[in-house]
């Protein structure tokens, strides 16, 4: 990024960020679409694909190894509560300081973004409330910073203007999601054990853990919508009654796992199938989900023209 000239700052647990169990590195930039093309750079040379890229409050991209590992970058390009913006992002940028390859917040900074951080949440990590105290900063209560920032907008009217434009972004963000959500379903008929728990955890830096779920079709349609992983497992008792489990599912994946192992895999909307001998299904049907997905964005950028 330095080298495109684009000002950004690491804004969290920066100290571990070259770490091998580091999945996820949270930026703070103006220029996202600078920043994407530089990180497709950076994971097109380290042999990295792109499995995910989708928009909540901030731009969440992932990369895949070709095996079991994720790369996580989220791009914040402001901090706010809601609608309603905690700190200057400018400013940030333009007094951040160098940290070994990559650029961070001055002590005072991050202690402001840490404490947008958890305005944003609503609770305070007992590891950032240590780090606000090292910063030398004051604890920070969620529930009162929220009631201070709201009144700090009301009170101003220069701020209005940027609230009304994070308004009507998001509006258009929720009806972009509603067309195109960032999760995904899975509907698997199986005459065997299928281990639901190896499956999710394979797939739990791409859909975390707490964006998981099974329940009826409102929650599953509410999963996919955040950007979660939605999984239906269909025990059946005969291999005959497996294609009409799986017959109108509806799911993006839909999987049968015969009584004598063999795996039938088809992604409902890119087209791709799969089948095979498995010795363990979920780790294949894991994998095939990542291909899929690396596929979509592979087609997705070359029709933007990013390589």
């Amino acid at each position: 990024m330095d080298e495109r000239s684009i000002p950004f700052v690491v804004l969290r647990n920066y100290e571990h960020v070259f770490d091998s169990d580091t999945s996820d590195v949270d930026l703070l930039a103006m220029d996202v679409a600078g920043t994407f093309m530089a990180a497709c750079d950076a994971a097109s040379s380290s042999g990295l694909r792109l499995v995910q890229r989708t928009r909540f409050v901030n731009h969440s991209w992932v990369w895949w190894d070709g095996r079991r590992e994720f790369i996580r970058l989220d791009v914040d390009t402001a901090l706010r509560w809601r609608w309603l913006e905690v700190c200057d992002t400018r400013s940030v940028l333009r007094e951040r300081s160098r940290h070994c390859e990559f650029w961070i917040p001055t002590a005072k900074n991050e202690a402001t973004t840490l404490g947008a951080h958890i305005i944003a949440r609503g609770f305070v990590e007992e590891r950032y409330a240590k780090r606000l105290e090292w910063l030398g900063a004051p604890p920070c209560d969620p529930a009162i910073e929220r009631r201070k920032l709201a009144v700090a907008h009301l009170l101003n009217p220069l701020r209005w203007p940027r609230v009304i434009r994070h308004v009507l972004s998001d509006t258009r963000r929720y009806f972009f999601r509603r067309r195109n959500p960032a999760g995904i379903t899975v509907h698997v008929a199986t005459a065997t054990e299928f281990d639901s728990d190896g499956f999710r955890n394979a797939l739990r830096n791409l859909f975390p853990l707490a964006k998981q779920a099974n329940g009826s079709a409102n929650e599953r349609s509410r999963t996919r919508f955040t950007g979660g992983l939605s999984l239906t497992v269909q025990r059946v008792q005969f291999a005959k009654q497996l294609p009409a489990a799986i017959r109108g599912s509806g799911a993006d994946f839909q999987a049968m796992i015969e009584p004598t192992g063999r795996l039938h895999i088809a992604d409902a909307a890119g087209g791709g199938m799969f089948s095979a001998e498995s010795d363990k299904p979920s780790d294949d049907l894991a994998q095939f989900i990542c291909v899929s997905l690396a596929r979509r964005h592979a087609r997705a950028s070359r029709k933007r023209g990013v390589s």
